[in-house]
């Protein structure tokens, strides 16, 4: 049989197309860019751009935007956390590296970051977390309900900081 350049193409061409349609691909995860100038108020952040219009100014507003799945990155700078959030899949700082210098978040008495039920995956990565240095009875991190064999909840190179005279809790379930 022989296999002329124009059926070749076809061929290739066909292989293409089927590969689109049977493998549509994954939902992207969407990123949310925390600077405390940041001015953005609804949808996701472009990716690699830190300018005020591209940013949340609060965690607490970029959480309220994220779904599950997504990612908040935090600008190199102390974040207050005055209420409580649900967490998407990833939190971390600016370059997603390890190193936790500069990049912290100082819960309030209020403030809580809560990993919802079911969740299958969280990371938290290169954070210094702190308290403001008023006791609470919420912990800073919340797991709420039961989470199916296998989860896997990961704090990468975090640095967890209890205040003098503060009562600062990091778990408990619900």
């Amino acid at each position: 049989m022989k296999l002329h350049a124009n059926g070749f193409a076809w061929v290739i061409v066909c292989i293409f197309l089927h590969t689109i349609i049977a493998n549509p691909g994954e939902a992207k995860a969407e990123r949310y860019h925390v600077r405390s100038t940041g001015t953005m108020t609804s949808g996701p952040s472009s990716v690699g751009s830190w300018q005020a219009d591209n940013c949340y100014s609060s965690l607490t507003s970029a959480a309220s935007s994220a779904a599950d799945g997504d990612t908040i990155l935090l600008y190199q700078e102390a974040h207050h956390l005055n209420s409580s959030i649900t967490l998407p899949a990833f939190l971390g700082n600016m370059n997603m590296s390890t190193s936790w210098t500069n990049y912290s978040i100082i819960c309030s008495s209020e403030g809580q970051m809560v990993l919802p039920s079911g969740r299958a995956a969280f990371t938290a990565r290169g954070l210094k977390i702190t308290s403001d240095g008023q006791d609470s009875d919420l912990a800073a991190f919340k797991l709420e309900g039961s989470f199916a064999s296998g989860s896997h909840h990961v704090f990468d190179s975090c640095f967890f900081e209890e205040n003098q005279g503060s009562d600062f809790n990091l778990g408990g379930g619900s």
